[in-house]
C-alpha cells in the first residue's frame, strides 16, 4: 500500500469502513467503490451534477480497468473533468454571493494538487497498477464523501435560491 493512501485513510481496513458506510448510505452497492454511485449526491444544479456524474463515471472507468495504462487514462480523464468542474462551481458560488467561496476555492486546489500527485505515483516507480487504482480509490473516497456530500451540498439552497429568483423574473413577480 502506498503512503499517499495511508496519509488519506489509514488503512486498508479503514478503506472497507468508509465503504461499509457508502453502501450503508446508499451511495455505492458492488465490489468496487465506484460501481453503482446513484444520485444521492445532487444538490439540484444540473451542470454541476452532471460534472460530478461524469468525474463518478470516470471513476468507474478506473475501477474497472484491467492495466495501468487503462487506469492512468480514466484517471487523466477525472483530472480533466475536475479542473472544468471547479471552474464551472467557483463561477456559480461567485455570482450566486456564496460566502465561503475562498475556502472552496482552496479544497479545489488541494484536490487538484492531490490528483496531480497520485497521477505522478507511476512516473515516480511508485507501485503498479493495483497500487494505482487503491490510491485512487482513496482519494475519490474522500472527494466524494468529503467534498461533494459534505462541502458541495452547501450549495444546494444557494441553487435553489437562483432557481426561485429565475422563476419570479420569468413571471414578472418579486
Amino acid at each position: 500500500m502506498l503512503d499517499f493512501e495511508l496519509s488519506l485513510f489509514g488503512s486498508k481496513a479503514s478503506q472497507t469502513g468508509v465503504c461499509s458506510f457508502l453502501n450503508f448510505a446508499g451511495l455505492w452497492s458492488g465490489t468496487s467503490v465506484g460501481a453503482n454511485m446513484v444520485a444521492s449526491y445532487s444538490i439540484g444544479h444540473p451542470d454541476l451534477d452532471g460534472d460530478h456524474d461524469r468525474m463518478v463515471a470516470a471513476w468507474r472507468e478506473l475501477e474497472a480497468s484491467r492495466t495501468l495504462e487503462a487506469a492512468k487514462a480514466a484517471a487523466s480523464r477525472l483530472m480533466a473533468e475536475a479542473s472544468g468542474h471547479f471552474a464551472r462551481e467557483e463561477q456559480f458560488m461567485a455570482q450566486c454571493g456564496y460566502p465561503d467561496l475562498a475556502r472552496h476555492k482552496a479544497l479545489h486546489m488541494e484536490m487538484a494538487a492531490a490528483l496531480r500527485h497520485v497521477l505522478l505515483l507511476p512516473l515516480l516507480g511508485k507501485g503498479g497498477h493495483e497500487d494505482f487504482v487503491l490510491a485512487m480509490r482513496s482519494l475519490m473516497i474522500k472527494w466524494v464523501m468529503a467534498h461533494i456530500l459534505g462541502e458541495d451540498s452547501k450549495l444546494a439552497p444557494y441553487v435553489r435560491a437562483q432557481a426561485g429568483s429565475t422563476r419570479r423574473a420569468a413571471t414578472g413577480r418579486r
